[in-house]
């Protein structure tokens, strides 16, 4: 009995310390979140997709909770976003709130959003946007409910005691810094066709879309352990392509790369759409695959109005020893004002 309490202390400790080490490499090299549906808010992937929808409106709500195992507060991410169109622009508006364990490191981030289309073609296919965002991100930490090394204490079979000093000295436990960001997207599709899966209508024609955009430019100072530190800059490429596989199907494979100091993720994969007569509307199944960490499965409907999708990470590396199987589960629901046949969920189009 004593051997399986030991075990669990000497676990449960190599949990906490796997905490404070992600807290403290996020205060000095800070890392922005990830997500299995990075397409469903746009704006958090290029500033340059703000608006690029010929509908009245988007609002989009996110959530996203991980590493349930590590801690009795999971990870979460709880995200807003709002984006219409005017013209040859579009405006948006995200509140991301992101909360990270037991430390409660929580990242608040609002941003203004705005495009512009630049290119004047004849024939409406080949579109190239530029989009900025103005905004800042708040970040703040309770370092009290965080347990250090110099907390382990060897009495009663081992582990961590909060009551002794964790030695550490902090020079903020909260900050606020201007966020600026931009981006550049260029897609080849007519504008002004009314796109329907009802009517398979690319064919053997494969539009594809890209961009590019950097993140935190101004490299702003992010100083919970010193007067250097610095928020990394983050450069996101995205692109992918949409085809017609059958009747009323359609599939979209698509890639996303997000690099930001020395963390490079790379995450590819495939949605599948198909069209359900019944509803007047589309059933959506997608697999994706994040580079030497997850694979995340998801699936949805759009039906009027609104689009749910719901997905949940498959940890296929080392972490999945420790973190008893509980992955990543991610749910949003969208609120798009077009036609109910329409594809202008799709973030590449705007219709």
């Amino acid at each position: 009995m004593k051997t399986k309490i030991f075990s669990n202390m000497k676990r449960t400790g190599k949990i906490a310390i796997i905490a404070t080490f992600c807290f403290l490499y996020a205060g000095v090299n800070a890392q922005d979140l990830h997500l299995a549906q990075y397409q469903t808010t746009p704006m958090l992937i290029n500033p340059a997709m703000t608006g690029r929808l010929d509908n009245n409106y988007r609002a989009i709500l996110q959530y996203r909770s991980q590493w349930r195992s590590f801690t009795t507060r999971p990870y979460t991410t709880s995200i807003f976003s709002f984006d219409i169109p005017w013209k040859d622009f579009g405006f948006g508006l995200v509140i991301l709130d992101n909360r990270a364990g037991a430390g409660r490191l929580n990242t608040f981030n609002l941003l203004l959003s705005s495009a512009y289309e630049i290119t004047i073609d004849p024939s409406n296919r080949h579109n190239l946007t530029t989009g900025c965002q103005l905004g800042f991100i708040q970040r703040s930490v309770r370092v009290e409910d965080l347990m250090f090394d110099n907390q382990w204490s060897p009495s009663n079979g081992g582990g961590f005691d909060p009551s002794i000093s964790n030695g550490e000295n902090f020079d903020k436990t909260s900050m606020m810094m201007l966020d600026i960001n931009f981006g550049v997207y260029y897609f080849n599709v007519d504008k002004f066709k009314q796109f329907s899966l009802k009517k398979n209508p690319f064919g053997s024609d494969m539009p594809y879309y890209a961009g590019i955009a950097g993140y935190h430019l101004q490299n702003p100072k992010d100083n919970f352990l010193g007067e250097n530190s610095r928020y990394p800059r983050k450069i996101v490429g995205f692109g992918g392509t949409m085809m017609s596989v059958a009747d009323k199907t359609y599939i979209e494979p698509n890639a996303l790369m997000m690099l930001q100091a020395k963390n490079l993720e790379l995450m590819a994969g495939v949605n599948g759409y198909y069209y359900l007569k019944e509803i007047n509307g589309y059933f959506l199944l997608g697999a994706y695959y994040r580079h030497k960490d997850a694979l995340s499965f998801q699936t949805g409907i759009k039906y009027e109005k609104l689009v749910f999708k719901v997905s949940y990470d498959v940890n296929a590396f080392s972490l999945q020893s420790i973190n008893d199987r509980k992955n990543g589960f991610e749910i949003s629901i969208m609120l798009i004002n077009d036609k109910a046949d329409g594809l202008s969920f799709i973030p590449a189009f705007r219709m």
